[in-house]
């Protein structure tokens, strides 16, 4: 997917962005599919989205999963 871009979106500082979004994708969909069978109440109130955003984009951010 992110594979065939030519450059990285602006606030993204990752090398490899094929390996980024292979390893960020299915850590985002494993986590959403735990939380709607164990923590349902974090899927509907928001938080779920809050938390993933912020790890994602700390991953994805300068400096961020260094």
């Amino acid at each position: 997917m992110l594979t065939s871009m030519p450059a990285a979106p602006s606030g993204v500082e990752r090398e490899d962005l094929g390996l980024a979004a292979f390893l960020v994708l299915p850590g985002v969909e494993s986590t959403i599919h735990a939380a709607v069978v164990d923590r349902p109440g974090c899927v509907t109130d928001g938080r779920l989205a809050d938390e993933l955003t912020a790890l994602v984009l700390g991953y994805l951010s300068p400096g961020g999963g260094r």
